[in-house]
């Protein structure tokens, strides 16, 4: 089966899976945000999308590398998601007992912070998985880092 995540989705794909496996497909997508939207469509409700994503230190190897930031403000915040399991691990064989979590912006109202000790300049990968609400909720909410919705809540400036 082939589907262009950022074109058209096919019907037959709608609320079709209980599981959505990226093992590093969607940051090669210039498309993103319409990607994870379509990935949106094809999950049945209460599905789950396991991610592993380049995040940090990867230069040049896709147009995108994905933060605990995206999968806190996406999934979580603008789709109303509930993020099962986020961490952080150098790529490197050698640092594999390095794994790292984060704090979760939409609790602290702050960018994630690591929680956890991480080789420097390692490449990191994301790991994430997320589970669809059984309740159809409203898609399409704008999304903003955290940093930013709070400074302008406290500079009472116009979004």
């Amino acid at each position: 089966m082939v589907q262009d995540l950022s074109g058209k989705l096919d019907k037959k794909l709608k609320h079709r899976f209980d599981v959505i496996y990226d093992g590093g497909t969607c940051e090669h997508i210039f498309e993103l945000p319409k990607a994870y939207r379509n990935i949106h469509r094809m999950l049945k409700p209460g599905g789950t999308l396991i991610g592993h994503s380049p995040c940090n230190n990867w230069i040049n190897h896709s147009f995108y590398q994905i933060s605990p930031e995206m999968v806190y403000g996406f999934w979580e915040k603008a789709m109303g998601y509930e993020v099962l399991h986020l961490t952080l691990q150098p790529l490197l064989p050698n640092f594999a007992k390095h794994v790292a979590s984060t704090t979760n912006p939409n609790e602290t109202g702050k960018r994630p912070r690591i929680k956890g000790d991480l080789p420097k300049n390692s490449p990191l990968i994301l790991n994430y998985a997320v589970r669809k609400p059984l309740k159809k909720m409203a898609s399409g909410s704008k999304v903003y880092q955290t940093d930013y919705v709070e400074k302008w809540k406290n500079d009472d400036a116009v979004v």
